[in-house]
């Protein structure tokens, strides 16, 4: 999806309006185009001005929820898929952002260190990855036999921070593993014993659940959800020119993901 600028596709066009159109009139004109195609399930909370003349509202249903919808410059039409820029760069991802509908990566990763997070270092060398990771994803399994030789050479260090979003074990199982006196041994208990076939972290889960563990692992997928994290691992990491970045996924070339990220503190 990244990989090449694709040309987006016209949802529907509607009558060609005045190219002065006021900032009311063309908010009204966008709520009316977005209402109608969403069915009455949406509306146009405000618009600003997007990329290359484009118009960028921000949308709401029912149950609050906010989004970003891209249209035509005079309201006419709404654009279908990720709006992209050179390199990859998710523009709607960008406008969230600006926009205050979902966290930036920097703020996310101030959260996420955090002691009520109740993450956890594995590693004493090497620069510093912050991995959302789900007991029973097996990419995140994939993720976690890739990293251990890694951690064991002294090329990085990974932040654990545990959340239940694959499936109704996954929080109990996070739990359990922060629970244990040594969370990095039973996560690595968790992913000796991994169930590949069904999907199931190897660490077990006890009949009793300690609530208040079982708080923190739901607070931390919030705040997975409320980074706009939208699957396991997902990880937070200092780039080159001393940002804090998303990779939303498990990177396709893992020891050249690394080599990119800087050892020295983000600002």
């Amino acid at each position: 999806m990244h990989k090449t600028l694709l040309a987006l596709l016209l949802l529907i066009a509607c009558p060609a309006v005045a190219r002065s159109a006021p900032a009311a009139s063309l908010r009204a004109r966008a709520n009316a185009l977005v209402t109608s195609l969403s069915h009455g399930q949406q509306h146009v909370v405000r618009v600003f001005a997007g990329p290359d003349g484009l118009l960028g509202a921000v949308i709401e249903d029912a149950a609050k929820h906010r989004d970003i919808a891209w249209l035509t410059p005079h309201a006419e039409a709404v654009l279908a898929g990720p709006l992209l820029a050179e390199h990859g760069r998710d523009l709607g991802r960008e406008a969230k952002i600006s926009e205050g509908i979902i966290l930036s990566p920097a703020a996310a990763l101030k959260e996420a260190v955090d002691p009520a997070r109740r993450s956890f270092v594995v590693g004493s060398r090497g620069p510093l990855l912050t991995v959302f990771f789900d007991a029973n994803c097996i990419y995140c399994h994939v993720l976690y036999g890739q990293l251990t030789p890694l951690i064991a050479a002294g090329d990085v260090r990974v932040r654990f921070v545990v959340v239940g979003t694959f499936k109704a074990s996954s929080t109990p199982r996070g739990a359990a593993i922060l629970a244990a006196a040594q969370p990095a041994k039973a996560l690595m208990e968790n992913e000796r014993d991994y169930h590949a076939a069904n999907e199931e972290g190897g660490f077990p889960v006890p009949r009793r659940i300690d609530h208040a563990l079982a708080e923190v692992v739901t607070s931390n997928s919030a705040l997975f959800a409320n980074a706009g994290m939208q699957g396991t691992p997902s990880i937070l990491y200092c780039n080159r020119q001393g940002r804090v970045a998303l990779e939303p996924g498990m990177p396709n070339d893992l020891k050249a993901f690394i080599a990119g990220v800087s050892s020295k503190p983000c600002e």
